[in-house]
């Protein structure tokens, strides 16, 4: 993403001559590519990963729907994408486009690559000893994806990337750059598990809760667009040496990160409060089929009687005692 220009002083005038001069053209989007070797790496150990549980899934006589695998491929190619194609050759360029690959990052890629549902392949092939389910499980994994702490995390996120230093030093460096891409994926990836994790079952209240969170994190994702369309001076310095004249600007290439971050947060929640609805309406459907059940159980399993129900109630027997 940053890598481009690390080697540019940050107080230089003009872009750095490794990136395409001119504006983007449609042909950009799959000619333009520059390597992330973190995210490589990482796309290959999860595919080579998700691989060997398929052979061991299909040797064991497990059931897997194709639809999972070219959900799940499609993922890891959307992955690559972001992190090496035109996103990444660009964002050194146009404020705009680095916000579009933070935001591909944190909550678009994540969520087609576990939608393949790799974590419940693992658990079908590994059981809970699995190594997969042991960090799913971890405590500091469960924490960050609870329903309640994750989609508050979304608008945090962007706030230290913006004023926290966070995006001005990554800009800069490239090592910094391919760590920031680890990190939004997989912190993105907790986000999303969640949502997409059949095999983790929430109570309904709590499901409940984050779809609360869920409606408040659609407007407080308002405040950093509005600080970036309404502040006449440079959140992340680097832009101001690097943006070219095709693009307007540094101050109009802001203006428009600020747009985007506020349309791409409100319209990407929106599937993210969608999915929580559905699994609330699941989760409680499943609760209730549960104690239908147990009640259905109690009901065999006691004895015949002619007392009327109300007299065995602990909370209205003493009422009728007299």
């Amino acid at each position: 993403m940053h890598a481009l220009s690390a080697s540019v002083p940050v107080s230089a005038v003009a872009a750095p001559s490794s990136v395409p001069p001119g504006p983007l053209r449609w042909s950009d989007l799959v000619t333009e590519w520059r390597p992330d070797p973190i995210a490589i790496t990482l796309v290959i150990t999860v595919a080579v990963g998700y691989a060997w549980y398929r052979v061991r899934a299909r040797r064991s006589g497990i059931g897997w729907a194709r639809r999972r695998d070219v959900t799940f491929t499609v993922g890891l190619l959307a992955t690559v994408w972001v992190c090496c194609g035109v996103a990444q050759v660009r964002a050194a360029q146009v404020e705009w486009i680095w916000m579009a690959q933070l935001l591909g990052l944190l909550l678009v890629v994540p969520l087609v690559v576990l939608a393949g549902q790799p974590v419940q392949l693992s658990r079908d092939v590994a059981g809970d000893a699995g190594p997969v389910h042991r960090i799913v499980d971890s405590r500091f994994v469960r924490a960050i994806s609870h329903p309640l702490i994750g989609p508050a995390l979304v608008p945090i996120v962007f706030l230290v990337l913006l004023f926290g230093g966070v995006g001005q030093s990554a800009a800069t460096s490239p090592a910094l750059g391919w760590l920031l891409h680890l990190a939004l994926l997989l912190l993105g990836a907790a986000i999303a598990l969640p949502l997409v994790d059949t095999g983790r079952m929430r109570t309904s209240l709590g499901v409940g809760l984050a779809l609360a969170v869920g409606f408040v994190e659609l407007i407080v994702d308002v405040f950093p667009w509005i600080v970036l369309r309404l502040i006449g001076h440079p959140v992340i310095g680097y832009f101001v040496a690097h943006t070219p004249a095709w693009a307007g600007g540094w101050l109009h290439a802001q203006h428009d990160a600020g747009g985007l971050l506020w349309m791409a947060a409100e319209v990407l929640d929106l599937p993210f409060v969608v999915l929580l609805m559905i699994r609330w309406s699941r989760v409680d459907a499943a609760e209730a089929a549960a104690v239908d059940a147990r009640l259905d159980a109690e009901e065999r399993d006691a004895p015949a009687s002619t007392r009327p129900w109300f007299l065995d109630d602990p909370q209205l027997r003493d009422r009728y005692q007299h």
